[in-house]
């Protein structure tokens, strides 16, 4: 079963935090002074600019200042194993970074200069997911 890496974990741990935090409408202030946890850590998270995934004391805590489950971020920090569908996802989305770096690759091979190179990148995954969308609507 697949598994995040420490920089796979530590970005959706950031996006955990980061989202929950804009649904709530809370600073980082906020969560830090309801978590314990202090705003360096939390700004630190949100912005992917950590080396070490946090305690599972500390996740704990910031879990709970910002309402969600502590298996989340169990889960996306390697502290629990992750279901069969979030496995699933995980090679999905490793899957797609390949191609997506595969295709740039080949585009600047062929003369695209990196700016039109990353739009045709980002068109074509745009396309796929209209395509992928289409096909769970049947």
């Amino acid at each position: 079963m697949a598994e995040y890496t420490k920089e796979e974990s530590l970005r959706k741990i950031g996006l955990l935090i980061e989202s929950q935090r804009s649904v709530l409408n809370l600073s980082i202030k906020q969560v830090a002074n309801a978590s314990g946890v202090s705003e360096t850590l939390i700004s630190q998270l949100e912005n992917n600019k950590r080396d070490n995934i946090p305690k599972i004391g500390t996740l704990n805590a910031i879990a709970k200042a910002v309402g969600l489950p502590e298996s989340d971020f169990h889960r996306v920090a390697g502290y629990a194993p992750l279901n069969e569908y979030e496995a699933k996802g995980v090679e999905e989305e490793r899957k797609e970074k390949e191609w997506t770096k595969a295709l740039k690759l080949l585009l600047l091979q062929a003369g695209f200069n990196e700016h039109n190179a990353e739009h045709v990148v980002i068109t074509a995954q745009s396309m796929k997911f209209a395509q992928d969308f289409e096909k769970g609507k049947k």
